[in-house]
């Protein structure tokens, strides 16, 4: 929202994107594997447990991986298609 002056207030975006965002995203980090977890048996399903674990955390890095090298290749030539890939990915 702009200010009466035209401007928008950055202090309150700086805020925003450099504290409110990665305490967010570490919130969720954190509790989206648990959540996960919980839907087997913790005796019954052990094995399943382990094999959700292992597939969770491969996914990351392999898109991590992944993104470290595809996003800054396609932004070098299109930046907006490079901010657009994350977008359209998590939204999958």
């Amino acid at each position: 929202i702009p200010q009466e002056d035209g401007n928008y207030p950055t202090a309150a975006l700086l805020i925003a994107i450099l504290c409110l965002w990665p305490m967010g995203t570490g919130m969720v980090k954190s509790v989206v594997n648990v959540f996960g977890a919980k839907q087997f048996h913790p005796i019954v399903q052990s094995a399943c447990i382990e094999s959700y674990y292992v597939n969770f955390y491969m996914c990351i890095n392999i898109g991590a991986l992944l993104g470290g090298i595809l996003i800054p290749i396609v932004a070098q030539f299109q930046i907006t298609v490079a901010y657009s890939i994350p977008v359209f990915v998590l939204s999958v």
